[in-house]
């Protein structure tokens, strides 16, 4: 289900977290002989909602109102919050960034990568 968070979002203090440069990732990941990419399918959907935010993430439909629990697509703050959650899932793994739903590892060889 995806809503139309227009007006939630022109009422929000839109958090601010900076997203990677891809100067920065390939600086990191710059040792890297053998590249994976993991995409996560529905990645805000992963993280849950604070009882406060499910308050103001509600919508309307043909079969009344509908109340996200998790962070749902179209909220302004959703790339930040995402990305600054998963910086903090993957830091300290060498060979390994991401850029917002997207997790790039890397290895010098195949042993390493595996």
């Amino acid at each position: 289900m995806c809503g139309d968070f227009k007006v939630i979002n022109s009422q929000l203090a839109v958090e601010q977290y900076p997203i990677p440069r891809f100067e920065e990732l390939f600086h990191k990941l710059r040792n890297g002989k053998r590249f994976s990419k993991i995409d996560l399918s529905d990645a805000y959907l992963q993280l849950e909602l604070d009882e406060e935010a499910k308050e103001i993430a509600v919508i309307n439909t043909l079969f009344g109102l509908y109340q996200y629990q998790r962070l749902p697509f179209g909220i302004a703050s959703a790339p930040a919050i995402f990305q600054a959650f998963l910086e903090q899932v993957i830091s300290g793994i060498p060979g390994c960034a991401n850029y917002l739903d997207d997790i790039i590892v890397t290895g010098s060889s195949i042993e390493e990568h595996s």
